[in-house]
This record gives structure tokens, C-alpha cells and sequence, in this order.
């Protein structure tokens, strides 16, 4: 759990604890609740207080437990917290995708735009993880995608060298 995710956390928690106060619930039960919330969310108890050891799908199953809870009369924050680690995949498949077009030099409005990325992606996809970018998991898109941005890296300081040394030679006399 990263300090934003701990923050919404926090943040979702006290819209619950809201809710049980209005129920009459005293502090002591309140703070009872949250771990047994978040320990029938997981199947296991977890503490907050070791945050950075919570991975994004925990969090997505502890905040659609609260989203249950504060927001009982609204299926679609429910459903939109549950589909959180299908949104953060497609986030990181389409930041992959356009790190391949940087690096094949496609601009959105090419014809074959689609047909460059995807084959440059799904070519990198099959070396590094075995399979295809569309059926790869989110921690194998997000090492498909530090590969790619050191590679756009490298051709941004070829082109940096290149050019500085374009520039040097239209400044030489002879």
C-alpha cells in the first residue's frame, strides 16, 4: 500500500466508522469492526500498520468492503472498487502500448499504428514472459513497461548524441 492508497484508506474508513457511530456503536467496537471488515475482505488478518506489505489487490477487496458498507444503496461503487485491478492493467497495457510507439516512431493517426504496436509489443511480451500482452498479468505488464521505458530512454540519449554532435560538426571550420 502505497501513502496514497493508506490515506483513502483512512479516508474510506472514517466515512464507515461514520455509519457505525450513527448505529451507536462505541470506539472500541467501531476499531473491532474495521479488523473484522478487513479480515473477512483478505480471509486473513492483515494490519495496517505493516501498509507497505499490502499488495494493490488487497487493498482493492478492503476498499470494496468499505464501499459496502458507506455506501450501501450503490452497487456501482461497489463494482467500480471490485474492477479496480482490471482498470490498473488496462492503465498499464495502454502506457506500454504507447511506449512501443515511441519507440517504433508511430503517431496514433498512422494507418498501422495498431498493427506496429501491438506486433512490436506482443513480440517483447512473448520473449520476456511467454505470452501474448493481452494475456499477461499486471506485474508482468509493469516489467514489460520498465523494459520499454529504458529502451525509449536509450534512443532519447542517441538521438540527444546525434544531434549534439550534428550541431558540432556545423560549427567546425573545415
Amino acid at each position: 500500500m502505497n501513502d496514497a492508497q493508506k490515506r483513502s484508506y483512512w479516508q474510506r474508513w472514517q466515512r464507515c466508522a461514520a455509519v457505525f457511530t450513527r448505529q451507536g456503536l462505541t470506539r472500541p467496537q467501531i476499531e473491532a469492526k474495521r479488523h473484522t471488515i478487513t479480515e473477512k475482505a483478505l480471509g486473513y488478518p492483515k494490519s495496517v500498520s505493516v501498509a507497505k506489505s499490502w499488495k494493490n489487490a488487497e487493498v482493492d477487496k478492503v476498499f470494496a468492503a468499505f464501499a459496502a458498507i458507506y455506501d450501501d444503496c450503490n452497487l456501482n461503487a461497489q463494482l467500480d472498487a471490485i474492477e479496480q485491478p482490471e482498470l490498473r492493467r488496462s492503465a498499464v497495457l495502454a502506457s506500454c502500448l504507447a511506449l512501443a510507439a515511441s519507440i517504433k516512431d508511430q503517431h496514433p493517426d498512422a494507418p498501422d499504428y495498431d498493427f506496429v504496436c501491438w506486433n512490436y509489443l506482443n513480440a517483447l511480451s512473448r520473449r520476456i514472459c511467454g505470452q501474448k500482452a493481452e494475456q499477461c498479468t499486471d506485474a508482468q505488464l509493469h516489467k514489460l513497461k520498465g523494459i520499454l521505458q529504458v529502451q525509449c530512454n536509450r534512443l532519447e540519449r542517441d538521438l540527444q548524441k546525434t544531434e549534439a554532435k550534428a550541431a558540432n560538426d556545423e560549427n567546425e571550420p573545415f
